[in-house]
């Protein structure tokens, strides 16, 4: 075997714009692939010291996985669950992929996820999952604050 040989499969990009990690796959992915990808979004999180973000999941071009790329974004996710995560949205046009990737990567289940047929809907979605959130918190912080008034 050729040691230069290149073990992964599945092509991917990474882009960010603004608070969205913006991920494209495409092909059918091992688990090298998927490695490979995950190394790139981990250390994108990283670089934003906890500040909140989302993620698009450009996923029209997926093909499948073999059950040791579902095993590595298992881990990925429940990782991912431990990070500032607003919302995750994927874009498939294949309703078995991604309910078969749902199935597998049970770590997927408390993330506040959504499956669309088209990244404008995705991305709007994510902007309004964002604004949410900073309502939130903010009206948490007011809350603390208050409570801390009043003692």
């Amino acid at each position: 075997m050729n040691k230069n040989m290149n073990l992964n499969h599945g092509d991917y990009s990474v882009k960010i714009d603004k608070n969205i990690i913006v991920v494209d796959l495409n092909g059918a992915f091992n688990e090298y692939g998927v490695r490979e990808f995950i190394a790139e979004v981990k250390s994108i999180i990283v670089r934003f010291s906890g500040t909140p973000f989302s993620i698009l999941m450009n996923n029209i071009s997926v093909l499948g996985a073999t059950p040791q790329a579902y095993e590595e974004l298992n881990d990925y996710n429940t990782w991912l669950n431990t990070q500032n995560l607003v919302a995750k949205a994927v874009v498939h046009n294949s309703a078995a992929i991604f309910e078969i990737s749902r199935s597998m990567v049970p770590s997927t289940n408390i993330q506040n996820i959504k499956d669309f047929d088209n990244q404008f809907h995705a991305i709007r979605w994510l902007e309004q999952q964002s604004s949410l959130y900073l309502v939130k918190n903010k009206l948490g912080t007011i809350h603390k604050a208050l409570s801390l008034n009043s003692s």
